[in-house]
């Protein structure tokens, strides 16, 4: 019956464990084997899965590279970086011209003159008043700031800056009082420039202002940054930034002064994608080496692995032909020095090549992928295999542990019974011959 409990050697006339563990282990022999086969092929699935992250790292390389974009890229030089600098984009033309910065931008800065005795005074009176800031000559946004007796000049400062964010209020001290002072939170908010007799300015406070405020003074003018191209006329921004001086061409100012600027074809990003190309495959090919050679390797003579390295090879006959790459005594490839050479030399033979080894190399990345992940399926259905055939000869070992047990215990309690037997026939001759009279001398 199931869940019987049979214990070898029980009754002492039979101790059968030891010889059924030995006949288990040579039973066990083949799910050893095939656990071992199983482990064999788990660590080829772990070697495929590594080696197909590189073959799609590559592949991806390749496919997320733009060609067109990475010919169209110009660069900026300038001669004096501590005066302007320069940012381009791929329609900007190749030029180079110079610049003259005549003013920086620079923002608006106001002090209230009359002050505080202490940052504790409170204002003694109740009103409002109006922050205007003009953006332009006539455009302008307002804000009512409402205080009250009990205000401080901290109270005033925090109602500013809470109600808007174009003006940024804080406390001026000068050594003896404590003042309102108002500054532009950023010059590209706005064009007008102040005047040095405050005609014209950006901050604007109207209405019933507090007695402690007085009146305004300038410590630092709105000024608009003013640059000329060459002997151009003056252009103004009023931030520190020209958009679009010429097309694809943002200019920044640092500081007065003269530079010259230079926009140049850039092939930076051909070099960046060889590069990396380069280091890539160079990897690659260690592995398929690593992977496929040698007594010991794990997929010694196996064509999946073998032929990417040669496909690639093959994929980079264009590259080679243009004399940008070339091979290493160990096989691995290096990128040489005369890229800008042979692009300027002749570009449209370039971009032909460079596309040709782009969709070819492309194909045959796209394929192995493919190829190494039905390979991984092909592994994994043979572990799932090998588990079923474990799963059915452990529940067929297990049944026949079953029955041995059952079958030696059975054998155990017959010899128990045998020599039980044995013990009392020994007894009855003793007794019989003592019966008999055998023991008289």
């Amino acid at each position: 019956m199931a869940g019987e409990i049979y214990l070898p050697g029980f009754s002492g006339a039979y101790d059968w464990g030891a010889m059924l563990d030995q006949l288990m282990a040579v039973k066990s022999i083949p799910i050893q084997k095939l656990n071992r086969e199983k482990q064999i092929i788990n660590q080829k699935i772990q070697l495929i899965s590594e080696f197909s992250k590189k073959v799609n790292d590559l592949k991806n390389l390749i496919e997320n590279f733009n060609l067109d974009d990475a010919l169209l890229s110009k660069s900026a030089s300038v001669s004096h970086p501590d005066v302007l600098s320069v940012s381009v984009r791929k329609e900007a033309p190749e030029i180079t011209f110079e610049v003259n910065v005549l003013n920086t931008a620079s923002v608006e800065i106001l002090v209230y003159d009359s002050g505080f005795n202490s940052l504790e005074e409170q204002i003694g009176s109740s009103g409002s008043f109006t922050l205007r800031y003009y953006k332009t000559d006539t455009e302008y946004e307002g804000f009512t700031i409402e205080y009250n007796s009990t205000d401080t000049l901290q109270d005033i400062v925090n109602k500013i800056n809470e109600a808007q964010s174009l003006v940024k209020a804080s406390i001026y001290y000068d050594g003896n009082k404590y003042k309102l002072m108002l500054s532009e939170t950023s010059p590209e908010n706005s064009t007008v420039e102040t005047s040095d007799d405050l005609s014209t300015k950006v901050i604007h406070l109207l209405g019933t202002l507090p007695p402690q405020f007085g009146n305004s003074s300038l410590i630092q003018k709105a000024q608009n940054a003013k640059i000329q191209v060459g002997s151009g006329s003056v252009i103004e921004s009023a931030g520190s930034t020209f958009e679009n001086v010429i097309t694809g061409i943002d200019i920044t100012v640092k500081e007065t002064g003269s530079s010259r600027v230079e926009v140049r074809q850039d092939f930076g990003k051909v070099k960046e994608f060889l590069n990396n190309f380069v280091k890539s495959y160079n990897k690659l090919v260690n592995n398929v080496k690593s992977l496929t050679l040698g007594e010991n390797a794990p997929f010694r003579g196996e064509n999946t692995i073998m032929g990417v390295k040669y496909e690639l090879s093959d994929a980079l006959d264009p590259l080679i032909e243009l004399g940008i790459i070339e091979y290493k005594e160990d096989g691995s490839i290096a990128l040489s020095g005369n890229l800008e050479q042979v692009i300027e030399e002749n570009p449209d033979v370039f971009k032909l090549k460079m596309e040709e080894f782009i969709n070819t190399a492309g194909g045959v990345l796209r394929v192995s992928s493919d190829s190494f992940k039905e390979f991984t399926e092909f592994l994994q259905d043979k572990v799932e295999r090998i588990d079923e055939r474990i799963k059915l000869l452990s529940e067929r070992l297990a049944r026949e542990e079953e029955l041995l047990r059952r079958q030696f215990s059975q054998l155990e309690s017959f010899m128990s019974y045998a020599n039980d037997v044995r013990e009392r026939l020994k007894q009855f001759i003793v007794t019989l011959s003592e019966m008999s009279g055998g023991n008289k001398k």
